[in-house]
């Protein structure tokens, strides 16, 4: 009977810290990653973890059983997405070891949580939790509280619970303190109730900030802004013209959307009458910024290559279809809700040249491929 000592870093502190990718097979490989993660974060109690299992490797195998150890890594948004990460790796891991019994070692309930997925693919003898032994000159609360709220999954779910109310009563006391001062000129909340609602707002934003770590996203955003503008530059300088296409395209999205917002608060008489005029002045600007948009890489690849990729007319006009669509159901819709200002005919012309292009794309896509299937060129425009 072959034994597999299984741990299993829910939230993937070891590729995190270490960059080791799961799953982790074999004591050498396991021990590797132990010591680095222990020289990476000591206090770490995936480390001890690590070492308990390989511990338990190594008793089972002075005791003659053939055994294996493994540890699984799943995700820092621990949750769903880790625990699909951790059934794909221990699949992979059932089918290399192929152990017909396993012993799950943890450092808490949150690793345990997955306890399910683990006894659904193979039968548990075994579960050990971890627990670190500290000096008892350590185990004071502020030194724990310290040490658990550096941890970024502990923040997110407690400081939340703080800052959210404070922040909500900050809020309501300083909106009323402005509406009683723009409606009548005077404040007639006492000056303490005043401050505590700022003070409130203030201490539930700071905290909002650090469960979330919002100035290092910030601080991330404002790289992506730079990194987009060398990216900017590179594209004028090499000749790349999509450029200049995206730009049109923008300013034809945004300028369909004001046209769209403009008709709704102007035009209908119900919700339903608006939305659909809304929809009747946003819909071809915004096509015509889509088709600008492709356009661009098409020209650009023309310009470099002297040819164009084989997927520029279904895309494009695949999108026009795509507006002749809506563009029916937006008329056919008005008609029925009583909008009387539409041409007549134009939903029989809209539907009919719809369908006919989406045929002709169909055609073309099949003559191309003969049942094959058509591969995107992906970056076919650089």
């Amino acid at each position: 009977m072959k034994t597999l000592v299984l741990c299993i870093d829910r939230d993937d502190d070891v590729g995190a810290k270490t960059g080791f990718r799961g799953p982790i097979i074999g004591r050498a490989d396991n021990l590797a990653v132990a010591l680095r993660l222990g020289l990476a974060d000591p206090e770490d109690s995936d480390v001890n973890t690590i070492f308990s299992a390989i511990t338990i490797y190594d008793d089972l195998v002075g005791q003659g059983e053939d055994v294996e150890i493994a540890t699984l890594c799943g995700d820092r948004k621990v949750g769903a997405v880790a625990d699909r990460i951790i059934a794909s790796q221990l699949d992979e891991v059932l089918e290399e070891v192929r152990p017909d019994v396993a012993s799950l070692i943890s450092d808490g309930a949150e690793d345990e949580s997955v306890f399910h997925l683990v006894s659904s693919r193979i039968r548990i003898n075994h579960v050990k939790r971890v627990i670190v032994k500290q000096h008892p000159g350590l185990e004071s609360t502020v030194y724990v509280v310290t040490k658990a709220f550096k941890e970024e999954k502990v923040r997110r779910k407690f400081l939340p619970l703080i800052g959210l109310p404070l922040l909500a009563y900050g809020l309501v006391v300083l909106l009323t303190v402005g509406i009683l001062v723009y409606n009548k000129g005077i404040l007639e909340l006492p000056t303490s109730n005043l401050a505590g609602g700022l003070i409130a707002f203030l201490l539930g934003a700071y905290l909002l900030f650090s469960a979330y770590a919002i100035g290092r996203r910030f601080s991330d955003f404002l790289d992506q802004i730079e990194e987009s503008y060398r990216s900017f530059k590179f594209s004028l300088i090499s000749g790349d013209v999509s450029v200049y296409f995206t730009i049109t395209a923008v300013v034809l999205m945004l300028l369909s959307f004001f046209l769209g917002l403009e008709a709704f608060l102007n035009r209908g008489s119900g919700i339903l009458q608006k939305f659909l005029y809304f929809l009747g002045s946003f819909l071809w600007p915004f096509i015509l910024g889509l088709e600008f948009y492709e356009a661009g890489f098409v020209v650009t690849a023309y310009l470099k290559r002297g040819s164009l990729p084989s997927h520029t007319f279904p895309v494009m006009g695949g999108i026009l279809a795509v507006g002749l669509f809506v563009g029916f159901l937006t008329f056919t819709f008005g008609l029925l809700v009583g909008i009387t200002d539409l041409p007549a005919g134009l939903g029989l012309y809209l539907v009919v040249i719809g369908f006919a292009l989406a045929l002709v794309i169909a055609t073309y896509v099949w003559r191309r491929s003969r049942g094959a299937v058509v591969e995107v060129e992906e970056g076919w425009w650089r």
